[in-house]
């Protein structure tokens, strides 16, 4: 379970191929800072997309700490293939009596393959710092080791209440 729950926290939600396989892209857990910010003027556009990337990896660590998938409405687009799969994770979660510690993601590089007033794609090299878990009472159930970097293209849409992630595919090397 844990491996599983592991690889799909890093890819940011959704199955695997052209529409993306919970990270924690996973974004601080528990944190509600503004993950509907749009990139303002004074920072590269890389590091603006960085900060929503944070924040929204934060609200996704958030859901899957409290294995709530209300909490996906700071993470996930509505309807999106990202929301589907984490909501799917997070039920696995529950049937477990687990919950995640914090995921917390380590964006090691960041391209803006494309960009709209609504849509961006970024290609995000990004890792996993160690994370358990856990049952009610606290008790480490399964541990996950850091995840390398692996490289994935994110889809974020602007959503009501801002950017959200909409699906994420797997990038081969080289």
């Amino acid at each position: 379970m844990a491996v599983v729950i592991a690889a799909v926290l890093m890819s940011g939600g959704g199955s695997e191929g052209p529409v993306g396989g919970p990270a924690a892209t996973t974004a601080a857990g528990g944190s509600q800072a503004d993950s509907s910010a749009t990139p303002v003027n004074g920072r590269s556009p890389e590091q603006a997309w960085r900060a929503v990337l944070d924040e929204l990896n934060g609200a996704r660590s958030a859901a899957f700490e409290r294995a709530d998938p209300a909490t996906l409405a700071g993470a996930d687009a509505p309807g999106s293939p990202a929301l589907g799969h984490d909501e799917g994770l997070i039920g696995q979660m529950r049937e477990r009596g687990v919950h995640a510690t914090p995921v917390r993601v380590q964006i090691v590089d960041l391209v803006i393959r494309s960009e709209s007033a609504d849509e961006v794609v970024l290609r995000v090299t990004e890792s996993i710092e160690p994370y358990d878990f856990v049952d009610a009472s606290g008790a480490v159930q399964a541990s996950e080791p850091r995840v390398p970097p692996s490289t994935r293209d994110l889809t974020l849409r602007r959503t009501e209440g801002g950017w959200r992630l909409a699906s994420s595919a797997s990038v081969a090397p080289g």
